[in-house]
């Protein structure tokens, strides 16, 4: 994963054993990403640097496989930040489902 210029020149990159699957740029400046072989969402600066997993599919209440897909919402009004995820539920691409996590 790196970011590049307008004119193709790599500027930062993000190289781990992660397979990112979709990227999302937190409001906080840092970026969601859906790995989708280790069942994980990961948080990295906008440096591109490893800040934490933030959600782990294999250990969290809800069985998160195979992430797919993120939105990530904030509600100035009640506080509230929520992170959609788009998963396999079941292990198989045919069968997808969301899961609501509260960031709070």
């Amino acid at each position: 994963m790196s970011e590049v210029n307008n004119t193709g020149e790599i500027l930062t990159t993000f190289d781990d054993n992660s397979c990112p699957r979709y990227l999302l740029s937190h409001s906080e400046g840092g970026v969601l990403v859906a790995d989708y072989m280790n069942d994980c969402i990961l948080l990295l600066s906008s440096q591109l640097e490893f800040d934490h997993v933030l959600i782990d599919g294999t250990n969290s209440q809800v069985k998160l496989c195979y992430p797919l897909r993120l939105c990530y919402r904030y509600d100035e009004d009640e506080l509230v930040s929520q992170l959609y995820v788009v998963h396999s539920a079941s292990g198989s691409a045919a069968s997808t489902s969301i899961a609501l996590f509260s960031l709070d």
